[in-house]
């Protein structure tokens, strides 16, 4: 098997380093390889300082929800620290794509994910680390976030004698669980933590489509649930009800189960510290972790987590690329989603996290509130939410600095239609967060140059397909007022507001190499800009509403015609690139 193991700069050699003048040991991470099923996979090893082979340790596996990574959750889950307390290694395995093969029936295609045998790559990581250290096989441990809780449901239903203890936080099965589990099996234990506020998984379920439909595709009520797992485990009595857990303790062959309902948060991981969104007031990790450990204190802590009626929920994902070197400061691209999307739908249609490996740029994917963008607030017919998503975004950046080494001088945003919009608002209200604004599939909404009055120039790159049939090249118009701009008039306030000589600099035509190619690619720049006013623009001649380079992830009635000669990822880090505040 090969395996290939790449010390990171935070990790110490050999476990015997110590903090600069402290004397104080601390953990060794290392990043892995592992070859299963023909693919190289990766995982990040967290070994506790305290760790000796003559005794055996714990060991939990963390399994990173959708559009994310392996080193994300390490990051923003603080479980290294809680783990190194109570002794456990941690392993943060890698999906091969954006989420994990929970066994979902008859793959659609048409997802265009990289599927693979992810039960059997848990297994192998497994495999490969019982025989490199010394593990407790009573105490194996597994928990999950959000798609990576779904595999966590399979492997408690296809290996329950393996995992002493499992949590799953932020999801709920599917209606396909139960036919792929074996029949009788069930967790050791379980303790399921979900946020009453989780859009994804309300506790009533949720259908993917007509209500009447397969009943496989839609999430289980946290009733279903509870009723699934109990009927498994063999609980036959009523649960204990102690404020916010539900908690079976008398189940065959010392099985448990139990559920945490984290009232009023979201699809988070709530944690203690000085963030400034998702401050709910209790430590996830810590009641995890004291769970994994057997510790009944872990209930207190659930119970006592306050109700915080004044704590809007929020949620995003976050990809950090394996390789990562987090001792350094690191670009971040925040990509926002169009309307009705999400932040995982965003990571899906642009397909950026080979491009972002490989360039080593932190990828943040935010959700808007109620599935869109408030760019229009404060106007007054047009404001229907008064969220304000200016503020939610540049605390974002703020709070991810608290964990990861973000550079900030270097954070960019990037948005898609409604997003796009965002981010033209973005470009005028948050100049001293955001280095530089790509946008595609949007015009200007025609109260921005208000906003934009005496602000400073930034830099800016703007896609845009002529023949887009949901954000309309000439503009939207209602009578004589005009709703929104059109992409050339668009172009034209940023050229002014950058101070660019209004004339064409640089045109750029790109050859297709599919000679019946239907659409071009057009490349404009503009000379004599301000310092730190660059502006690009791209045409997309006879393009659509999507995002160039990745056909196929919007049904064509909405997409259009792709593009395929640039890929927007590229373009916009090659523009970004170039950008900094620090200039």
């Amino acid at each position: 098997m090969l395996r290939k193991v790449i010390t990171l700069a935070l990790a110490l050699i050999a476990g015997l380093a110590v903090l600069a003048g402290s004397g104080r040991a601390v953990a060794q991470t290392t990043l892995h390889t592992l070859e299963h099923a023909g693919e190289q996979r990766t995982y990040h090893l967290t070994v506790p300082a305290g760790y000796d082979s003559a005794h055996p340790a714990p060991l939990l596996i963390a399994l990173h929800p959708f559009g994310s990574s392996g080193r994300a959750m390490e990051a923003l889950t603080g479980l290294d620290r809680a783990a190194e307390e109570a002794g456990f290694l941690v392993a943060y395995p890698d999906s091969l794509d954006l989420t994990w093969n929970d066994g979902r029936p008859e793959v659609d295609d048409s997802l265009l994910l990289q599927w693979t045998d992810d039960l059997g790559f848990v297994s192998a990581l497994l495999d490969e680390l019982t025989d490199d250290y010394s593990l407790d096989p009573d105490r194996i441990m597994l928990a999950g976030f959000g798609s990576g809780g779904l595999l966590a449901y399979r492997l408690a239903c296809e290996q329950p004698e393996v995992f002493s203890r499992v949590a799953v936080v932020s999801a709920l099965p599917w209606g396909y669980l139960p036919s792929l589990c074996p029949a009788g099996t069930a967790p050791r234990n379980l303790l399921i933590a979900l946020g009453s506020a989780d859009p994804s998984y309300p506790a009533g379920g949720r259908w993917t489509g007509d209500s009447t439909g397969d009943d496989l595709m839609r999430t289980m009520s946290v009733t279903e649930t509870l009723s699934f797992w109990q009927e498994r485990a063999g609980c036959d009595t009523e649960p204990e009800q102690t404020g916010r857990v539900t908690h079976y303790t008398d189940c065959a062959e010392g099985r448990s189960l139990a559920f945490f309902d984290e009232e009023g948060v979201g699809a988070s991981w709530p944690r203690l510290g000085a963030y400034s969104l998702n401050a709910f007031g209790f430590d996830l990790t810590r009641i995890l972790v004291d769970y994994m450990q057997d510790d009944p204190g872990w209930i207190a802590q659930a119970n006592d987590a306050p109700t915080l009626a004044d704590v809007t929920p929020h949620s995003y994902a976050v990809y950090v690329p394996p390789e990562l070197d987090l001792t350094q400061p690191a670009p971040a691209i925040l990509a926002l989603h169009g309307r009705p999307g999400t932040g995982a739908g965003m990571a899906y249609l642009l397909d950026a996290h080979a491009y972002a490996r490989e360039h080593g740029l932190v990828m943040v994917y935010p959700d808007g509130a109620n599935n869109e963008w408030n760019s229009v607030r404060g106007f007054s017919g047009f404001d229907s939410s008064g969220v304000d998503d200016t503020d939610f975004l540049v605390r974002l950046v703020g709070d991810l600095s608290i964990d990861l080494n973000l550079d900030p001088n270097r954070v960019f945003v990037l948005g898609f239609s409604n997003g796009g919009f965002m981010t033209q608002r973005l470009a005028c209200e948050a100049s001293d967060t955001f280095a530089g604004f790509a946008f595609v599939g949007a015009t200007l909404f025609a109260g921005i140059p208000s906003l934009c009055e005496d602000t400073p120039p930034v830099p800016i790159l703007y896609i845009h397909g002529t023949h887009d049939a949901v954000v309309s090249w000439n503009g939207i118009t209602q009578g004589q007022t005009t709703l929104y701009l059109s992409a050339l008039d668009t172009l034209a306030f940023w050229i002014e507001h950058n101070g660019c000589r209004v004339e064409l600099g640089e045109h750029t035509a790109f050859s297709p190499e599919d000679p019946s190619a239907s659409t071009f690619a057009h490349r404009f720049t503009f000379p004599d800009c301000t310092p730190h006013g660059d502006v690009v623009f791209w045409t997309i001649e006879n393009g659509g509403h999507n995002l160039p380079g990745v056909e196929g992830r919007i049904p064509p009635e909405i997409a259009g015609r792709v593009n395929l000669d640039i890929r927007t990822i590229e373009v916009a880090w090659d523009f970004f690139s170039q950008q900094s505040l620090a200039e």
